[in-house]
């Protein structure tokens, strides 16, 4: 029971659409969850395509925005 609780605190879904309703969002958080268990490096592929496609986003747009890195 432990893995379970574990694993759906663990999994981060994307923010729901407003107009959707409670039982789609707990249905694909329980599906990632189940996702999660059975092939865990799946969760770490679909991350490194939401990091490159951010990091897509972040060079695209970079002109817009002032940074103040080092």
């Amino acid at each position: 029971m432990t893995i379970f609780g574990c694993t759906w605190v663990a999994v981060h879904p994307n923010i729901p659409n407003a107009e959707e309703k409670w039982f789609t969002t707990a249905l694909r958080r329980l599906q990632l969850m189940v996702m999660a268990l059975i092939a865990p490096e799946i969760v770490i592929l679909w991350a490194m395509r939401q990091w490159m496609a951010a990091r897509s986003l972040a060079k695209k747009h970079k002109s817009m925005f002032v940074c103040n890195c080092g």
